[in-house]
Order: structure tokens, then C-alpha cells, then sequence
């Protein structure tokens, strides 16, 4: 039972300290790249920084301040255990942002520049957190409440606010450049936060129909020394019922495995898909994916 509670105790440490990492390098994009050259990236950290050129506030008394009512709305609707960790890194990025400020300055003036590293940046940092089951609220609480309550697209909520946002820094800042400098950094930021959360793509999922499956799926386990799964298919069009496979590769077996499959069958119809993570034997172990 103490055994238990230690790695309870340990999880909860690692995931804060995960949270309050992503906070901070959240922080440094804005800080060094973006608030120094107006780019509002979406999101409530954009819209501060918008408002911070209007009223003289920090930007992190601001992001917080955005947030109180989400925060309220949020406890009310799933109570304070669900919002638990995204007030932390809502609190944590505000800290950051305002602690970390009179400490750095810009380390460019190129706003392309700027939008692409602290893109960067800020996708990373929230990945980081996503990753350690947080979010730092913003349009991400906002999209799940509008959900809840009125039934919108979480996707397309998200999108129409950030878009909005970016439009409103093109208006304030008196030029349509800055809404494409927050576009940019938008789209970067994305980009960049998929990727902490998917990792880079190493590994191909293989969809193969061939009327030689059998001899393709012999070749593929013996010669790649990789598993394949194989079912039942029926083509809409014809009716007819062939055997589908499917195999996981790593990127540099992907020649070897589309030589076999031509090899054996040169009018095979073959899907190849980029696999984001691949969990389980001869790929990545359960106990690093869930880090």
C-alpha cells in the first residue's frame, strides 16, 4: 500500500514538474519572440498580449485574468477536480510570464523569424503540458464549455476564436501584416504541438489487397521480421471479398516491404500511412508511451 502511494505521489510530482517545464518554455516564446514584435498567435495568450499594447498591463496578470471566468463556468459544470491541473498551468504560465520578463530580451526583430520561433516555442510548451494531462485554458476550456452547453464544433470554435483573435491584432496594430505574422505563428505553433504529443513519424502503417497475400504476408515476416494482421474486405463496387493485410514498418523497411509486395503482386492496391506511434513489441514499450 506505501509501495502504491510512493509511485502515486512520484507520478503526481513528475507530471507538476512536466506542467511547470511547458509553462516556462510557453513563456520564453512570448517573452523572446512574440509579445516584443505584436504577434498574437490565437488563443487567450495572443489576446493578451493585444490588450497589454492597449492597457499597460503584464501580460500574465492579463492571461490569468481571461481565464477567471472559464475557470468559474468550468467548476461549476465539472467541478474543481477537472480544472485542477489546467488552473495550475494557468497559473504557472501567468507566473512565468510575468517573473520571466524584465530577465530576457527579444532576440529578434524580424516578425517571420519571430512567428516561426516563438511558434515554435509556444506549441512545444503546451505540448508539454498536454502531455502531462493539463491544458492552459484559453480558447481549449472555451471550446469544451461551448460544446457542453450549446452543443458547437469544439474544432471549429476554436478555430473561428483564434481567427479572430489574430484579425483583431491586424486591427489594433493598424496593419493586415500582423495578422499574417499571427497566422503563421498560429499554424506553426499547431505543427509544433502535434509533434511533442505524436512524436515524429518513424514508422509506416502498410494496407495491402492482393489476390497473393498469403505469399506477401510468408515474405514479410520472415525476411522484415515484422507481424502482420489480416481480414476480411468487400468491395463496395464489385461485391467481391478478398484478404486485406496490415503491417506496421519502420521508415527504413519501407523499400524492402513495397519490393515484396511488387515482387509478389504488381497490381496489389497498397495504402501507405504515416503511423504517429506505434505501441508494442518491436516498436516503442507501453511504459515510455505513457510519459
Amino acid at each position: 500500500m506505501k509501495r502504491e502511494r510512493k509511485k502515486k505521489i512520484i507520478k503526481i510530482i513528475k507530471r507538476g514538474a512536466g506542467i511547470i517545464l511547458g509553462s516556462v518554455i510557453q513563456a520564453l516564446g512570448i517573452i523572446l519572440f512574440l509579445a516584443p514584435n505584436k504577434i498574437a498567435p490565437g488563443g487567450f495568450s495572443g489576446l493578451a498580449i493585444v490588450i497589454h499594447y492597449v492597457i499597460p498591463i503584464p501580460i500574465g496578470v492579463i492571461y490569468f485574468a481571461l481565464n477567471i471566468p472559464l475557470f468559474i463556468l468550468a467548476a461549476r459544470k465539472y467541478g474543481f477536480a477537472f480544472i485542477g491541473t489546467t488552473l495550475f498551468a494557468t497559473t504557472a504560465s501567468s507566473i512565468a510570464i510575468d517573473v520571466l520578463s524584465p530577465y530576457f530580451s527579444p532576440l529578434t526583430n524580424n516578425p517571420i523569424l519571430a512567428s516561426i520561433y516563438g511558434g515554435v516555442l509556444v506549441g512545444v510548451g503546451v505540448g508539454i503540458v498536454f502531455k502531462n494531462w493539463a491544458s492552459t485554458g484559453g480558447t481549449d476550456l472555451l471550446g469544451q464549455l461551448l460544446y457542453d452547453y450549446f452543443g458547437l464544433s469544439f474544432g471549429t470554435t476554436m478555430l473561428i476564436f483564434d481567427t479572430l483573435i489574430v484579425m483583431l491584432a491586424a486591427f489594433v496594430f493598424k496593419s493586415p501584416d500582423y495578422a499574417l505574422y499571427g497566422f503563421l505563428g498560429l499554424f506553426i505553433s499547431a505543427k509544433s504541438t502535434d509533434l511533442v504529443q505524436e512524436g515524429l513519424s518513424y514508422s509506416k502503417s502498410v494496407f495491402i489487397i492482393s489476390n497473393s497475400y498469403e505469399r506477401i504476408k510468408i515474405r514479410i515476416i520472415r525476411e522484415l521480421h515484422r507481424g502482420v494482421t489480416e481480414f476480411k474486405v468487400k468491395g463496395s463496387y464489385t461485391g467481391i471479398e478478398k484478404t486485406a493485410l496490415l503491417s506496421v514498418v519502420p521508415q527504413r523497411q519501407l523499400s524492402s516491404i513495397k519490393e515484396i509486395i511488387h515482387d509478389e503482386d504488381p497490381d496489389a492496391f497498397v495504402v501507405i500511412l504515416n503511423a504517429a506511434q506505434v505501441i508494442g513489441e518491436g516498436f516503442l514499450p507501453i511504459e515510455e508511451a505513457k510519459r
